[in-house]
């Protein structure tokens, strides 16, 4: 299972706010979670690090609503190194 697949089971998410919380086209997400293409290092890292995050899923769904990836990539950081 791919970490695209899981966050979005873990989050209730559609292809495409998964694509819009990850700045990508949702074809894009259906072809991470099909084996037909990859994400970046970078992408994989932030799925993993928002997979792994211990934040309420009240916290999460703010954070996806905010739809900017930097944010959330900060405020994930932030939670982890305390």
């Amino acid at each position: 299972m791919t970490h695209t697949l899981q966050l979005r089971q873990k989050f209730g998410l559609t292809q495409v706010k998964a694509a819009r919380l990850l700045g990508v086209h949702p074809i894009t997400i259906s072809k991470w979670e099909n084996g037909k293409a990859v994400p970046s290092w970078e992408m994989e890292m932030f799925l993993v690090a928002f997979l792994s995050s211990p934040k309420k899923p009240a916290e999460i769904h703010r954070l996806l609503n905010e739809r900017n990836l930097v944010t959330c990539w900060a405020k994930l950081l932030e939670h982890r190194s305390t």
